[in-house]
C-alpha cells in the first residue's frame, strides 16, 4: 500500500494505491496512523505494532477525491481514501515531523498491511510558507554570521566550526590520515584511522540505526550506539533517508579539498585516484547517492570555499576535457580571505594541477564506478534493513581486486 496525505477543506485525505499485497487492503475498513518521536515503529506481518508513541485512526472517505487533488497528486492512481477525525486534525501538523506508519489491522490488532507515507505534498502545505520568512543559509551582516536553516521534520541541529586559516588541512581516510599526514595534519595514530574506517563502514551500510557493526577494537554495537562528532552514526530506519554526497554546490570541490589535504608532494595521478576512491565510496554507500557536477573531471574552484557569488570565473566546468579550472586565480575574499596565506602557494603549484590525461582517466573510472554500484541490489523489507544480493557484474572481481 502506497500513501500520500494531502488537504481538502479543512480536513487531511489519504489516498491509497494498490501495491505489491494489495489483496489485504480493504478500502472500507479503518487505517491507523502510527507515530514515533524516536523513529522506533517496528511493523510486523500478523503482529501488532511494535515501538509506536501512540496512533490517530483514518476513516474511509466515501466522497469524491477533489479535482485539484486527483490532478496535483495524479501519480497516486486509483484506490481508497481515507479521512483524519476532526478532533485529531489539530495534532497532525506535529505527528508528520514524526516517524509516520500506516497500518490496516484485524480485529485482533495484528497487522495485515503497513507502509510509511510519501509526506511531501503534506509538508509542502503545512510548513512551505515559513521558509519565505527570512533569508535561508549563511548571512555575514553587521559584523556577525547568521545561520538558518528550514528544516520541519529535523530532530536536532547540529553547526560546526572550524577555526584558523589551517582547518582545511583537517585529514580523513581518503587523503592521508596517519599513513601520509601533510605539514598541518599529523599527529594521528593508527587507531584514528582505524576509527575512521567504522565510519565509512557505517555509510556504506546505509546509517541504519538497528545495523550491528564490529567496529575496529572488537565490540558489536548498532549504529546508533557509535558517537561521530556528537551525532549517532546511524539514524535512520530505512537507506532511503540518507543523501551521501562528497562534495556539494557551492562548498569545495573534493578535488579542492585534497588540494588542501594531501602532501603537496603527491603526484597528479595519485590525487585522480584518492577522487575516486571518495567517489567509489559515495556510490556504494547504501542511501541515495548525490554526485555534484565536475566530480567525473577532476572539477576546481581555485580553492573557494563558497562559489555562490563567484560568477564562471570559478564555477567553470571545461567540457572540453582539457583542464580542471584550478590555479586561476586566488578566490574572492568574502569567504576566502582568512586562508589566502594557504591558499597562494597551492594555487601557484603547477604540478597539482590535473592535464588532460588525468582528467579522461577520472571520467572513465566514474564510468566503472556507477556501472560496479548498479551491480548490487538490495531488497527493501516491511521489517529489518537492506537485504544484499549477490552482484550480477562479470567485471566486479576484476574492479575489486
Amino acid at each position: 500500500m502506497n500513501a500520500l496525505i494531502c488537504r481538502h477543506d479543512g480536513a487531511r485525505i489519504l489516498h491509497s494505491r494498490p501495491g505489491e499485497h494489495s489483496a489485504r487492503v480493504s478500502a472500507d475498513a479503518p487505517i491507523k496512523l502510527y507515530w514515533s518521536a524516536t523513529g522506533a515503529i517496528v511493523a510486523a506481518k500478523d503482529q501488532p505494532i511494535a515501538g509506536a508513541d501512540g496512533w490517530i485512526t483514518l476513516d474511509p472517505y466515501t466522497a469524491d477525491v477533489p479535482a485539484a487533488v486527483a490532478t496535483r497528486f495524479k501519480y497516486v492512481g486509483n484506490g481508497g481514501a481515507f479521512s483524519v477525525r476532526t478532533a485529531d486534525a489539530p495534532r497532525l501538523k506535529k505527528l508528520l515531523t514524526r516517524q509516520v506508519v500506516l497500518a490496516q489491522e484485524n480485529a485482533a490488532r495484528a497487522t495485515q498491511n503497513a507502509s510509511t507515507a510519501q509526506l511531501a505534498g503534506a509538508l509542502d502545505e503545512l510548513y512551505a510558507p515559513a521558509a519565505s520568512t527570512a533569508p535561508l543559509g549563511a548571512s555575514v551582516a553587521h559584523g556577525r554570521t547568521t545561520f538558518r536553516l528550514w528544516a520541519p521534520t529535523a530532530l536536532a541541529v547540529s553547526l560546526y566550526a572550524y577555526p584558523g586559516a589551517t582547518a582545511p588541512a583537517k585529514l580523513a581516510l581518503p587523503n592521508g590520515l596517519f599513513y601520509d599526514p601533510n605539514a598541518q595534519g599529523g599527529g594521528h595514530s593508527a587507531g584514528d584511522l582505524m576509527w575512521l574506517g567504522d565510519v565509512i563502514k557505517a555509510s556504506l551500510a546505509g546509517s541504519i540505526r538497528g545495523y550491528s557493526l564490529t567496529t575496529s577494537w572488537d565490540a558489536q554495537l548498532p549504529l546508533e550506539q557509535i558517537s561521530f562528532e556528537g551525532q549517532p552514526a546511524g539514524d535512520v530506519t530505512n537507506p532511503s533517508e540518507v543523501v551521501n554526497y562528497v562534495e556539494n554546490h557551492d562548498n569545495l570541490t573534493i578535488f579542492d579539498n585534497n588540494a588542501y589535504k594531501l602532501p603537496t608532494a603527491t603526484s597528479r595521478e595519485d590525487r585522480a585516484r584518492v577522487q575516486m576512491l571518495g567517489a567509489a565510496i559515495n556510490a556504494f554507500s547504501q542511501g541515495v547517492a548525490y554526485f555534484h557536477a565536475g566530480v567525473d573531471t577532476l572539477r576546481s574552484k581555485s580553492l573557494d570555499s563558497n562559489s555562490d557569488d563567484s560568477g564562471d570565473w570559478f564555477n567553470r566546468l571545461d567540457w572540453r576535457y582539457a583542464g580542471d579550472n584550478f590555479g586561476v586565480g586566488l578566490p574572492p575574499a568574502a569567504s576566502n580571505q582568512s586562508n589566502w596565506p594557504l591558499q597562494q602557494p597551492l594555487l601557484a603549484n603547477e604540478a597539482i594541477k590535473p592535464t588532460a590525461v588525468e582528467i579522461a582517466w577520472a571520467r572513465t573510472w566514474v564510468v566503472e564506478i556507477d556501472r560496479t554500484a548498479q551491480a548490487y541490489t538490495h531488497d527493501q523489507r516491511l521489517v529489518g534493513g537492506p537485504v544484499w544480493l549477490p552482484p550480477t557484474s562479470a567485471r566486479l572481481p576484476q574492479l575489486l581486486g
